[in-house]
């Protein structure tokens, strides 16, 4: 009989770990120490997934059914109260139940969870949502053909656009949507630099690491890895934060 560990449900590629999503809930695992294993899943296959193993939706989608999502997390390590293995969803509420589960090596040091919750979900549109349409076409490059037919035509068919025409290089929208990413990084940096000397003080918390720094450094992993040439750019902005930062981050991720 195998050790009882976390159950990692995540989405597979020709190159992975690569959600960005799912890259939290790998960090977090890793910085805890606490054992997991991955069950990686083409993209059909994840509602149909989620379904049998008792997982809750992770939303809605427009036309109302629930959308199930990945990471979603199965602890089997300390089982629910019928004596079975609990399934967790949605990036933030599984580093919550981690940190609750798994007290040691907090991802929310006491005090904290509330000002990180407002970096999270400030972060997240910036990095993520309102650059969807430069990501997007690069993950579908990253799929394997499992998934590649659903995937254009879910996210095509929300943004009403082909990902050829989704900030084509070279574009208004191409030029703006870089600007627009610059600018948010060159924000949150002016907040961070409040801490003191980036040498002593990498981290959103200063010197303490924290579920921040994985929301931070999951969206820099994206941009690294979709576009090794801008990044090379993005990790000369703010004195080099950037780079600093995914680079200790790096460091916890694996591919169990």
């Amino acid at each position: 009989m195998s050790t009882p560990s976390i159950i990692l449900y995540d989405a597979t590629g020709k190159n992975k770990p690569w959600n960005t999503i799912s890259l939290k809930t790998r960090m977090a695992l890793e910085y805890k120490q606490i054992p997991y294993r991955t069950v990686w899943l083409e993209y059909p296959e994840i509602e149909p997934t989620m379904l049998s193993i008792g997982a809750k939706p992770s939303g809605v989608k427009p036309d109302g059914e629930p959308w199930y999502t990945i990471p979603v997390i199965v602890d089997e390590i300390n089982p629910g109260p019928d004596g079975k293995p609990v399934p967790i969803t949605d990036s933030w509420v599984i580093a919550e139940y981690l940190d609750d589960k798994f007290p040691d090596y907090p991802l929310f040091p006491k005090g904290s969870k509330g000002l990180q919750r407002l970096l999270h979900e400030s972060f997240i549109k910036v990095a993520l949502y309102e650059t969807a349409q430069l990501l997007l076409p690069r993950f579908y490059e990253n799929f394997n053909e499992a998934s590649q037919p659903y995937f254009r035509a879910t996210r095509e068919g929300y943004f009403r656009k082909t990902f050829a025409e989704m900030c084509p290089k070279g574009s208004t929208e191409w030029d703006e949507t870089w600007k627009c990413l610059e600018k948010g990084l060159n924000e949150l940096a002016a907040s961070l630099d409040k801490n003191g000397p980036l040498m002593v003080n990498p981290y959103a918390m200063g010197k303490i690491f924290s579920y921040a720094d994985i929301t931070i450094a999951s969206a820099l992993y994206t941009y690294s890895t979709t576009y090794p040439t801008e990044w090379e750019k993005m990790c000369k902005w703010n004195g080099g934060r950037w780079g600093q930062l995914l680079d200790k981050c790096l460091a916890l991720v694996t591919q169990k």
